[in-house]
């Protein structure tokens, strides 16, 4: 009897944590979005601060500085060194790759769309 109970059980749990994901992912994608509607001509990187995912959004001119957005495109920290404010938040970043970098970009790296926010 205890092995026909696991089996729906472990299916119950595989199929909740597959529409957890997915609403995640959800999530993840109209706030990241929301951060690209106002940074489409900067640059966008996803990092991880505190063992949560962030993105870090700038505009495309120097000391411009950036800020921090959470998963739902709400703005959670500012850092901007040049003009004295920098939230403690700025230097916990880890693991920073470059999602989304506009053509002409400053730095002079090149463009980068990683997840097609441009299209």
């Amino acid at each position: 009897m205890k092995n026909y109970l696991k089996t729906p059980t472990l299916l119950l749990i595989l199929i909740i944590s597959q529409i957890s994901c997915r609403q995640d992912e959800a999530i993840t994608k109209a706030g990241l979005n929301t951060i690209y509607i106002k940074h489409k001509n900067g640059s966008i990187a996803e990092c991880v601060c505190k063992g949560q995912k962030v993105y870090c959004a700038g505009m495309n001119y120097y000391d411009g500085g950036f800020g921090i957005y959470d998963t739902t495109g709400r703005l959670i920290a500012t850092c901007n060194w040049v003009w004295g404010s920098a939230d403690t938040l700025c230097s916990q970043l880890k693991e920073c790759e470059t999602i989304y970098r506009c053509y002409g970009h400053i730095s002079g790296q090149p463009f980068v769309d990683k997840y097609g926010l441009s299209k």
